[in-house]
C-alpha cells in the first residue's frame, strides 16, 4: 500500500460487532459495535500525529450516530491480536460444535480442554512477536459476551447459513 501510495494515511481497525444476517439482506443487531481505531502507521509520514489526527477526526464522524464505541487506538496491532485470542479459536470451535459462545461456556469442559489451550498458542505467538497482551486476557475474551445473549459467532452463523456442517449443501462427506 505505502509502496503504491507513498504518503497516504491507513487508518486501522479491530471491530466487535455483535450481527449477523438473519434472511438475506436482514441485518440483526444483537450488541453495540466497538470499534478500535487508529493509524497504521507509515514510515514515510514524519510526524505520527498527523496519522493520528485525521483517525480521531474519522472516529468523531463514525460516532456522530451514537450507534457504535468507538475507541482511538495508538497501537491498533495490540487490538488486533487481543480479538484473535477469541476469533481465532472461538469462531471455528462454535462453528464446528454448533454451540454459540454462552453454551460453549457453559460445558467448561470444551473450553478448559480445547479453548483455553489454542487460546494460549495465539498468546504465545503474540508476545514472541511482541505485543505484550495482559496475563488474563483469555478469562477476559471468553467472558466478553453477556452469557444471556447466547451469540453466535460469525463462522458459526456463515456455517449454519449454507448448511455445510449438516453436509447437505457442501457435497462432502469429510471436513
Amino acid at each position: 500500500m505505502f509502496e503504491a501510495f507513498p504518503n497516504n494515511i491507513v487508518l486501522s481497525g479491530v471491530s466487535m460487532v455483535g450481527t449477523h444476517e438473519g434472511r438475506p439482506g436482514q441485518i440483526l443487531h444483537e450488541d453495540h459495535d466497538i470499534l478500535y481505531l487508529g493509524a497504521f502507521r507509515n514510515p514515510n509520514i514524519e510526524d505520527p500525529e498527523k496519522e493520528n489526527s485525521a483517525a480521531r477526526n474519522f472516529i468523531k464522524i463514525y460516532s456522530a450516530a451514537g450507534q457504535a464505541n468507538v475507541t482511538f487506538s495508538d497501537n491498533v496491532p495490540w487490538s488486533r491480536w487481543r480479538k484473535l485470542i477469541f476469533n481465532g479459536v472461538m469462531n471455528p470451535l462454535c462453528a464446528i460444535t454448533r454451540l454459540d459462545s454462552s453454551r460453549m461456556r457453559l460445558t467448561g469442559s470444551i473450553i478448559e480442554g480445547l479453548a483455553k489451550p489454542a487460546m494460549k498458542e495465539v498468546f504465545c505467538t503474540a508476545k514472541a512477536l511482541g505485543h505484550d497482551l495482559p496475563d488474563d486476557i483469555i478469562d477476559t475474551m471468553i467472558d466478553l459476551d453477556p452469557m444471556d445473549l447466547y451469540l453466535k459467532p460469525s463462522m458459526q452463523n456463515d456455517s449454519e447459513k449454507v448448511g455445510c456442517l449438516s453436509h447437505t449443501n457442501c457435497g462432502s462427506r469429510a471436513h
